[in-house]
């Protein structure tokens, strides 16, 4: 099953499941403080236009974003300085990858 299936599927049996057991135990709502943030935030990966690996892999997508963010802190204090790199140094790299994104 595609993931992004997968995420669809298991958005709409957490809802319904938090639905059915608020009839039995009303507390369960609060459960929407978290689920309902996160399914948004899935669906609009999902429908955006931007970033294909957000409209594949929901919410998992945004994780690869999070650790490209971390990388230069984590690379910094205990790996290998930017210029370091093999066979392309990441400062090469990020270059190469501005240039790509230009599509004039």
């Amino acid at each position: 099953m595609h993931p992004r299936t997968l995420f669809v599927v298991i958005a709409v049996f957490l809802w319904a499941g938090i639905i059915i057991w608020s009839f039995f135990w009303i507390d369960v709502l609060f459960l929407f403080v978290i689920v309902a943030p996160l399914t948004y935030m899935g669906f609009a990966d999902i429908f955006q236009k931007r970033q294909a690996i957000r409209i594949n892999f929901p919410l998992g997508g945004r994780l690869r974003y999070v650790l490209e963010d971390l990388r230069p802190k984590i690379q910094q204090y205990f790996i290998e300085s930017d210029t370091d790199g093999a066979p392309i140094n990441k400062i090469e790299r990020s270059v190469i990858y501005q240039r790509a994104k230009k599509t004039n």
